[in-house]
């Protein structure tokens, strides 16, 4: 309650929420292939990610708060003997405060020649 002749302030303060991107990286070894994950290197472009925009794959998925947004891209390192088979398409884009996107991307082991 404010008495008569009595100011009192009142101060709202707002907090951005952070986009948050998760890489999930699938393997498949159907040709005789070894590698996991782990073996492919994943890059988040265009954007900034709190913790790094480089880091090992995951199959339970790597999920990053970015500190900027906008247009962004995800890339790996290629693994000799692997191709990229897919990528979904959260795997590039715009991402805006407060979203959460996840990109998948899956990699087969080539077939023997």
């Amino acid at each position: 309650m404010i008495a008569a002749g009595e100011s009192k302030t009142c101060t709202v303060t707002n907090d951005d929420i952070g986009a948050k991107l998760t890489v999930v990286k699938h393997v498949v070894n159907n040709n005789g292939g070894t590698k996991t994950a782990a073996d492919f290197t994943i890059t988040i472009n265009g954007v900034t990610a709190i913790g790094g925009n480089t880091f090992a794959g995951s199959a339970a998925g790597t999920t990053r708060t970015l500190s900027t947004v906008g247009a962004y891209s995800v890339t790996e390192v290629a693994v000799l003997g692997y191709h990229l088979a897919s990528a979904s398409a959260d795997c590039s884009g715009t991402i805006a405060l407060g979203e959460q996107k996840t990109c998948v991307l899956t990699n087969d082991d080539n077939a023997p020649s």
